[in-house]
């Protein structure tokens, strides 16, 4: 059986590997937002690319991550908060 440290390491990386994923999903659905054909589809895309940016936001604090981990991720949401605000996203700071 494995130590409690071998599990959370574990589980941090898990969560990393989410982060990251959200953070990546969340930017396709803003560039989807900013070419949708639709003002709905617009919304709708923007909507869940908000979702995972403020998912990602709130996830990345509860994580253990390694300072380069913190720095990719960072980078990964800045440029998904600046997809948000070309989508019309005004409450995002970018």
């Amino acid at each position: 059986m494995a130590d409690s440290k071998t599990l959370r390491r574990e589980a941090d990386e898990a969560a990393w590997d989410f982060l990251v994923m959200e953070a990546e999903i969340g930017l396709r659905f803003a560039e989807a937002a900013v070419y949708a054909p639709s003002t709905g589809e617009c919304l709708r895309n923007r909507r869940i690319a908000r979702e995972a940016y403020d998912d990602a936001q709130k996830r990345m604090r509860q994580v253990s991550l390694t300072d380069r981990q913190a720095s990719v991720l960072q980078v990964k949401l800045r440029k998904l908060g600046i997809a948000l605000k070309r989508a019309g996203d005004a409450s995002c700071w970018g």
